[in-house]
């Protein structure tokens, strides 16, 4: 590990052949900074900020309830067409269902990676009627926080809200036709990473990618 002007950077193995990550946080928290994969040959072979490996990371955890047309439906049972209940648009129908599987590796290199639990019954702003399990960066809104909502990961702290202790997880992310929070075990969050059809075709960045690539 070498430290810099205001980073930490780290050198750790993928398991995608014999390239490294270089991480180099710019908070405390590590989640600001960049991200660079590096090749046999000297220098950085792609670079991404780790908000975009973030995005392309977000969803909530498999088995999670979501609100449709026809009563609640576990997230990965969604299918394209079904239609969902969101707060802004109605009922929206689903465009496309997406997973990805992170292990102890990416999320314990990431810690922006790592899931947000809020335990069901809790008495701070934000309560679903069973525990809910989601990437922390995706936006959750409880009373009181506006219409922009709040990143899950910035409620951690207040009560029943806290860093979900796994080794892995599976999140599951879908698009819809029009953009809208959606009910998830009882809270509105964020519906998906992608609203727009024509943006679903579009892969993850090419660190993302590497970052984020099943562990052998």
């Amino acid at each position: 590990m070498s430290i810099g002007a205001g980073e930490e950077t780290f050198h750790a193995g993928l398991a995608t052949g014999a390239r490294s990550l270089r991480l180099c946080y710019a908070d405390d928290a590590m989640t600001a900074g960049r991200a660079e994969v590096l090749g046999e040959a000297p220098g950085a072979a792609a670079g991404a900020d780790l908000a975009r490996i973030a995005a392309d990371g977000c969803g909530v955890a498999e088995g999670t309830m979501i609100a449709t047309e026809r009563g609640e439906v576990r997230v990965e049972r969604l299918r394209p067409g079904v239609r969902v209940v969101t707060r802004e648009a109605g009922l929206q129908p689903v465009t496309l269902i997406e997973t990805l599987d992170l292990g102890w590796r990416q999320l314990g290199l990431l810690p922006l990676l790592r899931p947000v639990r809020i335990a069901a019954g809790g008495s701070g702003p934000v309560s679903p009627v069973r525990d809910l399990v989601l990437a922390g960066g995706l936006r959750l809104f409880p009373a009181g926080h506006g219409d922009s909502g709040v990143a899950a990961r910035a409620l951690i702290g207040e009560p029943g809200v806290a860093e979900a202790e796994v080794t892995a997880v599976r999140y599951v992310r879908f698009a819809l036709l029009r953009a809208g929070a959606v009910l998830a075990d009882g809270l509105w969050v964020e519906g998906a990473c992608r609203a727009d059809p024509a943006a679903t075709a579009v892969p993850p960045s090419p660190v993302a990618a590497s970052v984020m690539s099943p562990e052998s």
